[in-house]
Protein backbone atom coordinates (compact mmCIF):
# COMPACT_ATOMS: atom_id res chain seq x y z
CA UNK A 1 0.00 0.00 0.00
CA UNK A 2 2.85 2.47 0.73
CA UNK A 3 4.42 2.02 -2.85
CA UNK A 4 1.15 3.05 -4.35
CA UNK A 5 0.44 6.42 -2.46
CA UNK A 6 3.29 8.18 -4.47
CA UNK A 7 2.33 7.29 -7.29
CA UNK A 8 -1.25 8.32 -7.08
CA UNK A 9 0.02 12.00 -6.28
CA UNK A 10 2.06 12.04 -8.49
CA UNK A 11 -0.58 11.62 -11.34
CA UNK A 12 -2.79 14.08 -9.37
CA UNK A 13 0.20 16.42 -9.68
CA UNK A 14 1.00 15.94 -13.60
CA UNK A 15 -2.93 15.93 -14.37
CA UNK A 16 -2.91 19.67 -12.83
CA UNK A 17 0.07 20.82 -14.64
CA UNK A 18 -1.90 19.51 -17.83
CA UNK A 19 -5.11 21.80 -17.25
CA UNK A 20 -5.18 25.16 -19.40
CA UNK A 21 -4.19 27.99 -16.91
CA UNK A 22 -5.45 31.01 -17.34
CA UNK A 23 -4.65 34.54 -15.75
CA UNK A 24 -5.88 38.56 -16.15
CA UNK A 25 -6.57 39.48 -19.32
CA UNK A 26 -4.05 41.03 -21.21
CA UNK A 27 -4.67 41.11 -25.21
CA UNK A 28 -1.75 41.55 -27.57
CA UNK A 29 -2.05 45.41 -28.48
CA UNK A 30 -2.10 44.73 -32.38
CA UNK A 31 -5.24 42.79 -31.73
CA UNK A 32 -8.65 44.55 -32.39
CA UNK A 33 -12.71 43.86 -31.88
CA UNK A 34 -15.00 45.25 -34.58
CA UNK A 35 -18.53 45.46 -32.96
CA UNK A 36 -22.07 47.38 -33.54
CA UNK A 37 -22.44 49.74 -32.00
CA UNK A 38 -26.35 51.66 -32.01
CA UNK A 39 -26.32 50.32 -35.69
CA UNK A 40 -23.08 51.37 -36.96
CA UNK A 41 -19.78 49.49 -37.15
CA UNK A 42 -17.71 50.25 -34.62
CA UNK A 43 -13.38 49.67 -34.19
CA UNK A 44 -11.75 49.03 -30.83
CA UNK A 45 -8.83 47.75 -29.60
CA UNK A 46 -8.89 44.33 -27.79
CA UNK A 47 -8.71 45.86 -24.27
CA UNK A 48 -11.72 48.03 -24.75
CA UNK A 49 -9.73 50.81 -25.34
CA UNK A 50 -10.17 53.66 -28.22
CA UNK A 51 -13.79 52.62 -29.51
CA UNK A 52 -13.86 54.75 -33.12
CA UNK A 53 -16.64 54.72 -35.57
CA UNK A 54 -15.64 53.08 -39.05
CA UNK A 55 -19.00 53.17 -40.74
CA UNK A 56 -22.35 55.16 -39.54
CA UNK A 57 -25.29 53.78 -41.45
CA UNK A 58 -27.68 53.80 -38.72
CA UNK A 59 -28.79 50.15 -40.11
CA UNK A 60 -25.62 47.66 -39.81
CA UNK A 61 -27.15 44.79 -38.17
CA UNK A 62 -25.26 40.56 -37.12
CA UNK A 63 -22.47 39.49 -37.81
CA UNK A 64 -19.16 41.39 -38.69
CA UNK A 65 -15.98 39.49 -40.00
CA UNK A 66 -12.39 40.65 -40.70
CA UNK A 67 -10.18 39.96 -43.44
CA UNK A 68 -6.68 38.49 -42.29
CA UNK A 69 -4.68 41.52 -42.85
CA UNK A 70 -6.99 43.13 -40.33
CA UNK A 71 -7.70 46.11 -43.09
CA UNK A 72 -11.14 44.96 -44.04
CA UNK A 73 -14.52 44.56 -42.47
CA UNK A 74 -17.27 42.69 -43.36
CA UNK A 75 -20.86 43.44 -42.78
CA UNK A 76 -24.27 43.91 -42.98
CA UNK A 77 -26.97 46.04 -43.73
CA UNK A 78 -30.68 46.00 -43.00
CA UNK A 79 -33.82 47.05 -45.38
CA UNK A 80 -37.54 46.50 -45.59
CA UNK A 81 -39.56 46.06 -48.73
CA UNK A 82 -43.16 46.91 -47.73
CA UNK A 83 -46.20 46.05 -50.64
CA UNK A 84 -49.93 47.44 -50.33
CA UNK A 85 -51.98 44.48 -52.27
CA UNK A 86 -54.32 46.81 -54.41
CA UNK A 87 -57.38 45.03 -52.07
CA UNK A 88 -56.13 47.37 -49.38
CA UNK A 89 -53.74 44.94 -47.80
CA UNK A 90 -50.22 44.84 -47.17
CA UNK A 91 -46.68 44.23 -44.96
CA UNK A 92 -43.34 44.26 -45.14
CA UNK A 93 -40.32 42.24 -44.24
CA UNK A 94 -36.71 43.11 -43.23
CA UNK A 95 -34.00 42.63 -46.02
CA UNK A 96 -30.25 42.35 -45.88
CA UNK A 97 -26.91 42.86 -48.04
CA UNK A 98 -23.64 42.35 -47.56
CA UNK A 99 -20.42 45.32 -47.26
CA UNK A 100 -17.26 45.57 -46.38
CA UNK A 101 -15.21 48.77 -45.41
CA UNK A 102 -11.96 49.44 -45.40
CA UNK A 103 -10.90 50.89 -41.82
CA UNK A 104 -7.82 53.20 -42.76
CA UNK A 105 -8.90 54.38 -46.22
CA UNK A 106 -7.81 57.99 -46.63
CA UNK A 107 -11.41 58.29 -47.94
CA UNK A 108 -13.51 58.65 -44.63
CA UNK A 109 -16.38 55.38 -44.53
CA UNK A 110 -14.60 53.57 -47.54
CA UNK A 111 -17.36 51.03 -48.50
CA UNK A 112 -18.83 48.68 -51.16
CA UNK A 113 -21.06 46.03 -52.06
CA UNK A 114 -20.53 42.72 -52.03
CA UNK A 115 -23.72 41.24 -52.44
CA UNK A 116 -27.01 43.27 -54.30
CA UNK A 117 -29.29 40.42 -53.42
CA UNK A 118 -31.53 42.17 -50.59
CA UNK A 119 -31.09 38.88 -48.64
CA UNK A 120 -27.98 38.03 -47.42
CA UNK A 121 -26.04 38.33 -44.03
CA UNK A 122 -24.06 37.05 -41.01
CA UNK A 123 -20.67 37.09 -43.46
CA UNK A 124 -17.53 35.38 -42.52
CA UNK A 125 -14.35 35.79 -43.79
CA UNK A 126 -12.42 32.82 -44.48
CA UNK A 127 -9.07 32.13 -42.80
CA UNK A 128 -7.06 33.19 -46.17
CA UNK A 129 -9.51 35.69 -47.40
CA UNK A 130 -10.60 34.02 -50.50
CA UNK A 131 -14.16 33.25 -49.61
CA UNK A 132 -17.32 34.42 -47.67
CA UNK A 133 -19.59 32.26 -46.43
CA UNK A 134 -23.15 33.39 -45.05
CA UNK A 135 -26.44 32.82 -44.70
CA UNK A 136 -29.17 33.97 -48.23
CA UNK A 137 -32.91 34.91 -47.81
CA UNK A 138 -33.76 33.15 -51.36
CA UNK A 139 -37.26 35.19 -51.03
CA UNK A 140 -36.31 38.20 -49.46
CA UNK A 141 -36.41 39.89 -52.58
CA UNK A 142 -40.05 38.57 -53.29
CA UNK A 143 -41.86 41.18 -51.76
CA UNK A 144 -45.44 39.04 -50.98
CA UNK A 145 -42.98 36.43 -49.38
CA UNK A 146 -43.86 34.98 -45.87
CA UNK A 147 -42.12 33.05 -44.76
CA UNK A 148 -37.70 33.19 -45.17
CA UNK A 149 -35.83 30.49 -47.37
CA UNK A 150 -32.75 30.35 -45.58
CA UNK A 151 -29.57 28.44 -47.08
CA UNK A 152 -26.60 28.20 -46.61
CA UNK A 153 -23.83 29.83 -49.68
CA UNK A 154 -19.83 30.93 -49.95
CA UNK A 155 -18.84 33.21 -52.57
CA UNK A 156 -15.44 33.93 -53.76
CA UNK A 157 -13.33 36.97 -52.10
CA UNK A 158 -15.22 39.51 -54.83
CA UNK A 159 -18.51 38.90 -54.48
CA UNK A 160 -19.37 36.44 -57.07
CA UNK A 161 -21.43 33.94 -56.84
CA UNK A 162 -19.74 30.35 -56.03
CA UNK A 163 -21.80 27.51 -54.61
CA UNK A 164 -25.28 27.18 -52.43
CA UNK A 165 -24.61 24.13 -49.92
CA UNK A 166 -28.15 22.32 -50.12
CA UNK A 167 -28.81 20.00 -53.10
CA UNK A 168 -29.96 21.55 -56.24
CA UNK A 169 -33.06 19.29 -56.17
CA UNK A 170 -33.63 20.92 -52.28
CA UNK A 171 -37.26 22.25 -52.65
CA UNK A 172 -38.83 24.87 -50.81
CA UNK A 173 -38.70 24.99 -46.58
CA UNK A 174 -35.95 22.15 -47.53
CA UNK A 175 -31.91 22.64 -46.15
CA UNK A 176 -32.58 25.92 -44.18
CA UNK A 177 -29.92 27.27 -42.37
CA UNK A 178 -28.62 30.49 -40.68
CA UNK A 179 -25.44 31.75 -38.80
CA UNK A 180 -22.34 29.25 -40.83
CA UNK A 181 -19.20 29.36 -39.36
CA UNK A 182 -16.40 27.97 -41.75
CA UNK A 183 -13.47 25.91 -40.53
CA UNK A 184 -9.79 27.39 -41.65
CA UNK A 185 -9.11 24.90 -43.75
CA UNK A 186 -12.32 25.51 -45.63
CA UNK A 187 -13.19 22.27 -45.76
CA UNK A 188 -16.23 22.18 -43.07
CA UNK A 189 -19.31 24.36 -42.62
CA UNK A 190 -21.45 24.74 -39.30
CA UNK A 191 -24.72 26.04 -39.13
CA UNK A 192 -28.15 26.15 -36.98
CA UNK A 193 -30.13 23.73 -39.00
CA UNK A 194 -34.13 25.32 -39.17
CA UNK A 195 -37.14 23.59 -39.76
CA UNK A 196 -40.62 24.94 -40.90
CA UNK A 197 -42.53 26.13 -37.70
CA UNK A 198 -46.33 25.42 -37.02
CA UNK A 199 -47.44 28.86 -38.78
CA UNK A 200 -46.80 29.95 -42.54
CA UNK A 201 -44.51 32.43 -41.34
CA UNK A 202 -42.24 30.61 -38.78
CA UNK A 203 -38.84 28.76 -38.84
CA UNK A 204 -37.72 26.91 -35.94
CA UNK A 205 -34.33 26.59 -33.98
CA UNK A 206 -33.39 23.04 -34.67
CA UNK A 207 -29.88 22.85 -33.56
CA UNK A 208 -26.34 22.75 -34.77
CA UNK A 209 -25.00 20.49 -37.94
CA UNK A 210 -21.03 19.90 -39.10
CA UNK A 211 -21.42 19.52 -43.05
CA UNK A 212 -17.95 19.61 -46.04
CA UNK A 213 -18.49 23.80 -47.52
CA UNK A 214 -18.45 21.66 -51.06
CA UNK A 215 -21.96 20.41 -50.08
CA UNK A 216 -24.68 18.40 -48.42
CA UNK A 217 -24.92 15.58 -48.92
CA UNK A 218 -27.33 14.40 -46.19
CA UNK A 219 -31.02 14.03 -45.88
CA UNK A 220 -33.02 16.10 -43.99
CA UNK A 221 -33.98 13.53 -41.52
CA UNK A 222 -30.46 12.95 -41.15
CA UNK A 223 -29.61 16.79 -40.71
CA UNK A 224 -32.13 16.85 -37.60
CA UNK A 225 -30.83 13.90 -36.13
CA UNK A 226 -27.38 15.15 -35.66
CA UNK A 227 -29.11 19.48 -35.23
CA UNK A 228 -31.25 18.34 -31.94
CA UNK A 229 -27.63 17.29 -30.24
CA UNK A 230 -27.03 20.51 -30.06
CA UNK A 231 -30.19 21.78 -29.48
CA UNK A 232 -30.39 25.59 -28.95
CA UNK A 233 -26.64 26.17 -30.06
CA UNK A 234 -26.66 29.81 -31.49
CA UNK A 235 -24.20 31.47 -33.95
CA UNK A 236 -21.03 28.57 -33.74
CA UNK A 237 -17.80 29.93 -34.42
CA UNK A 238 -14.56 28.08 -35.40
CA UNK A 239 -11.18 28.92 -33.18
CA UNK A 240 -8.51 29.40 -35.36
CA UNK A 241 -6.97 26.20 -35.38
CA UNK A 242 -10.18 24.77 -36.55
CA UNK A 243 -10.28 22.06 -33.37
CA UNK A 244 -13.02 23.37 -31.55
CA UNK A 245 -16.43 25.39 -32.51
CA UNK A 246 -17.75 27.76 -29.41
CA UNK A 247 -21.36 28.56 -29.13
CA UNK A 248 -23.95 30.27 -26.82
CA UNK A 249 -26.94 28.69 -25.81
CA UNK A 250 -30.45 30.31 -27.10
CA UNK A 251 -32.18 29.35 -23.94
CA UNK A 252 -29.77 29.27 -20.99
CA UNK A 253 -27.46 31.57 -22.17
CA UNK A 254 -24.40 29.29 -21.45
CA UNK A 255 -21.25 28.46 -23.78
CA UNK A 256 -20.28 25.75 -24.65
CA UNK A 257 -17.43 24.12 -26.61
CA UNK A 258 -17.44 21.17 -29.38
CA UNK A 259 -15.11 19.04 -31.20
CA UNK A 260 -16.07 18.76 -34.90
CA UNK A 261 -14.21 15.65 -35.06
CA UNK A 262 -15.77 13.56 -32.04
CA UNK A 263 -18.81 15.77 -31.88
CA UNK A 264 -18.37 15.79 -28.03
CA UNK A 265 -19.26 18.90 -26.47
CA UNK A 266 -18.42 20.74 -22.81
CA UNK A 267 -19.92 23.42 -20.82
CA UNK A 268 -17.94 26.06 -19.73
CA UNK A 269 -19.45 28.58 -18.64
CA UNK A 270 -22.49 29.17 -16.77
CA UNK A 271 -23.50 32.88 -16.15
CA UNK A 272 -24.62 33.92 -12.77
CA UNK A 273 -28.20 35.79 -12.18
CA UNK A 274 -28.79 38.88 -13.87
CA UNK A 275 -26.05 38.02 -16.60
CA UNK A 276 -26.72 36.77 -19.61
CA UNK A 277 -24.52 36.59 -22.38
CA UNK A 278 -26.57 36.78 -26.03
CA UNK A 279 -26.42 33.82 -28.49
CA UNK A 280 -25.96 36.32 -31.48
CA UNK A 281 -22.23 36.11 -32.06
CA UNK A 282 -19.25 34.80 -29.98
CA UNK A 283 -15.86 35.51 -31.30
CA UNK A 284 -12.09 33.63 -30.36
CA UNK A 285 -9.08 35.55 -29.76
CA UNK A 286 -6.34 35.11 -32.02
CA UNK A 287 -4.18 32.68 -30.15
CA UNK A 288 -7.68 31.05 -29.62
CA UNK A 289 -7.18 31.62 -25.34
CA UNK A 290 -10.19 34.01 -24.98
CA UNK A 291 -13.62 34.28 -25.96
CA UNK A 292 -16.05 37.74 -27.01
CA UNK A 293 -19.34 37.72 -26.87
CA UNK A 294 -22.03 40.78 -25.97
CA UNK A 295 -24.31 40.34 -22.94
CA UNK A 296 -27.92 41.67 -22.39
CA UNK A 297 -26.62 44.57 -20.72
CA UNK A 298 -25.37 45.74 -24.32
CA UNK A 299 -21.75 45.56 -22.98
CA UNK A 300 -18.99 42.95 -24.67
CA UNK A 301 -17.22 40.79 -22.46
CA UNK A 302 -14.69 38.00 -22.79
CA UNK A 303 -14.06 34.90 -21.05
CA UNK A 304 -11.20 32.60 -21.45
CA UNK A 305 -11.67 28.75 -22.83
CA UNK A 306 -11.85 27.26 -19.45
CA UNK A 307 -14.83 29.51 -18.35
CA UNK A 308 -12.64 31.50 -16.24
CA UNK A 309 -11.30 35.10 -16.33
CA UNK A 310 -14.78 36.86 -17.23
CA UNK A 311 -14.16 40.94 -17.98
CA UNK A 312 -16.15 43.63 -18.95
CA UNK A 313 -14.22 45.60 -22.41
CA UNK A 314 -16.92 48.07 -23.44
CA UNK A 315 -19.37 50.33 -21.39
CA UNK A 316 -21.01 51.55 -24.40
CA UNK A 317 -24.89 49.94 -23.31
CA UNK A 318 -25.62 49.01 -27.05
CA UNK A 319 -22.86 47.07 -28.10
CA UNK A 320 -23.27 43.90 -29.85
CA UNK A 321 -21.22 41.30 -32.35
CA UNK A 322 -18.23 41.57 -31.50
CA UNK A 323 -15.75 39.96 -33.72
CA UNK A 324 -11.56 39.76 -32.90
CA UNK A 325 -9.07 40.30 -35.72
CA UNK A 326 -7.42 37.84 -36.86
Amino acid sequence: MSLRVPIVVLSIVLLALALPAYGEYKPDPTWKIAFVRDNNLWVMNADGTAPRPIFKGENVSGKVSWSNDGQRIAFSRQGEVTIKYPDGGGGGHKCYDIFVAHIDSVQREFWWFITDDLGSAYAEWSADDQLFVYHHDVAAAKANSVMPEYRIWYRNWNGTVARCLAPDNAGPGEYLGIQPTMSPDKQTVAYIHLSKGQKATEVRNIGMVIVPRTGITRTQAELEIEATKFAGAGSPAFSPDGKTIAYIHNEDNCIYLVSPDTREKRKIFTPTAGFQPRPNAISWSPDGAWLAFSNYDGNIHVVDTTGQGLKQISFGGNDYFPAFSK
